[in-house]
């Protein structure tokens, strides 16, 4: 991955200049995030400064094993930091309430390998080429110089194994395989972090499971298939992961399907609806999820619809899907 040296001795003066940082990441953390702001946190102690991690949502049960994690905050320990390094975000929306936490004048440091991101940071390191933030990052701390450990490397192996599918996704290219192969001589234990993420289903969740995929929907063109999880679902099985990739796992498997939509009701009172879009390459999905306000990758995008109905929202999402590929 190229870095080029003005953008290199940028980061180096943000970082040198600065004591006291916020981290953060999108709402809804996942691997990625998680690993990079741990890897970063730990980088960033590592050369004998402060930081805090703050996220707008808590992490999931399968993230426990990462070292740090419990440190990680929903609120701020204290009022003011000089400067702010956000990670995995494609705009600084997506950090949610954090933004409240944030002075309007605070340096952002922007970090990101999603197709749409908006350059909101004072400085903007973006590779849409990349497999993952913790990819970025691996060549970002080598150019820095920045002293590695066990810790960095359980973190930054984590988030790349999961934004790249355990490897098979279209975003694992030669660069990624060479920052794994330098991060396995730390000698991390990959069966222990494999079996952690996904093979670490509670019985209720493999109940959801179940239930959801036994109400799969497709289109009279066979090429979308979308499912949903409704409030008083969330309510009876109570999932203790991030069932998403696991439940779209399956149905982007199915024969001569294009994209795949999960629909899923938040939690409370308000009638917002989560969508995750898959698809398996022929389709641009970051697109379709962008129509919604939304982001992220070629096959792998979200968005949030509000104030809406769990129906309206999947007529809605399913007709703008259908007219796109109907131009194609």
């Amino acid at each position: 991955m190229n870095i080029s040296i003005i953008k290199k001795n940028k980061i180096k003066d943000f970082l040198k200049k600065h004591r006291n940082f916020l981290i953060c990441a999108h709402i809804g953390p996942e691997g990625d995030s998680l690993g990079s702001q741990l890897a970063f946190a730990r980088a960033i102690k590592n050369m004998g400064k402060n930081c805090d991690i703050v996220n707008s949502d808590r992490y999931s049960r399968e993230y426990i094993f990462l070292p740090g994690v419990d440190s990680i905050r929903t609120r701020p320990k204290i009022e003011r930091y000089d400067a702010a390094i956000v990670l995995d975000c494609s705009d600084i929306s997506r950090i949610g309430n954090v933004a409240n936490y944030l002075d309007k004048k605070i340096p952002i440091l922007n970090i990101d390998h999603h197709i749409s991101n908006t350059y909101f940071g004072d400085i903007n390191l973006i590779n849409a080429d990349t497999s993952s933030v913790c990819e970025v990052l691996y060549f970002l701390f080598k150019k820095l110089n920045i002293k590695f450990d066990k810790t960095i490397a359980i973190c930054l192996y984590t988030g790349i194994m999961t934004d790249t599918g355990s490897f098979k996704y279209a975003n694992t290219k030669a660069s990624t395989h060479l920052a794994v192969s330098q991060i396995l001589k730390w000698r991390i234990d990959v069966p222990e972090i494999f079996r952690n993420i996904y093979q670490n289903l509670g019985f209720s969740d493999l109940k959801l499971i179940n239930k959801v995929l036994l109400n799969v929907k497709k289109d009279a063109t066979r090429k979308i298939a979308w499912v949903d999880i409704t409030k008083n679902m969330l309510k009876k099985y109570k999932p203790q992961i991030d069932l998403t990739d696991s439940i779209l796992g399956f149905i982007r498997s199915i024969k001569d399907v294009e994209v795949c939509v999960l629909f899923r009701e938040k939690r409370g009172k308000s009638r917002n609806i989560r969508i995750n879009f898959r698809s398996r390459g022929r389709v641009d999905v970051n697109k379709i999820a962008q129509h919604f306000d939304g982001g992220g990758h070629k096959t792998a995008s979200g968005a949030t619809l509000r104030n809406i109905s769990l129906k309206k929202a999947q007529v809605k999402v399913v007709k703008y899907i259908q007219n796109r590929l109907n131009k194609k």
